[in-house]
């Protein structure tokens, strides 16, 4: 075998081997990266519930009351009632009913506020080690458009991780979404085995391509 087809072979060998590194690096990420956007479901559903706790309490003071009493419907002709319709393919994180109602039953008296969901998220993400500037934002569910954000000067970045729009209220098709802006350290931690193995590998494969190419040179 010529040294020509040697190095041809070898150089091949090499493009395969890093090219399989980095679909694997690209599949784990892949893999990670929903994982990331389930926990963030996960977090923002928690803070959700978090405030909604405290609002109702402090509803429950404002009128006095010990428990939250839903109003029933006015009497009338149950077809000409609105029917909401949240069976749609592009809702795919909604709270209960009952969270529904009791945050639109207390919103006009003690309405959903921005900042202090934004600081019972902060200490849910510390308790679960998520290191990340964050933007909790409200948003209409249908058309994308920002309603209002937690963050006043929140940028999108390459490895921002979102969650799935949380519906909280169907009949306008309005949703809270969790924007983890940089979540860079929590990327190092999670791949950064793989990534050190890659490395590595990637590495030894580049040394012995050196040595092989300076032993067919001979």
């Amino acid at each position: 075998m010529s040294s020509k087809t040697g190095f041809v072979l070898v150089l091949a060998s090499l493009i395969l081997i890093f090219g399989t590194q980095i679909f694997l690096v690209y599949d784990y990420y892949s893999t990670t990266r929903a994982a990331w956007t389930k926990e963030s479901n996960a977090i923002l559903e928690e803070a959700f519930r978090a405030d909604l706790t405290i609002r109702n309490d402090k509803y429950r003071e404002t009128i006095n009351e010990s428990t939250v009493v839903i109003a029933p419907p006015e009497p009338g002709n149950v077809e000409d009632m609105p029917v909401v319709d949240i069976r749609n393919d592009k809702v795919n994180n909604v709270i209960s009913g009952l969270d529904m109602i009791i945050h639109l039953h207390i919103s006009p008296i003690v309405p959903l506020n921005l900042h202090k969901l934004d600081s019972i998220t902060s200490t849910i993400l510390m308790t679960r080690d998520f290191q990340s500037s964050f933007t909790v934002n409200l948003i209409n569910q249908k058309t994308g458009e920002l309603i209002d954000s937690s963050s006043d000067n929140w940028q999108s970045s390459l490895f921002m991780i979102s969650s799935e729009p949380m519906v909280i209220d169907a009949a306008n098709s309005i949703a809270l979404q969790l924007h983890l802006l940089n979540p860079f350290q929590i990327i190092i931690k999670r791949m950064g085995l793989m990534l050190v193995s890659s490395l590595v590998l990637s590495l030894n494969c580049l040394l012995a391509f050196m040595y092989l190419q300076k032993v067919l040179a001979r």
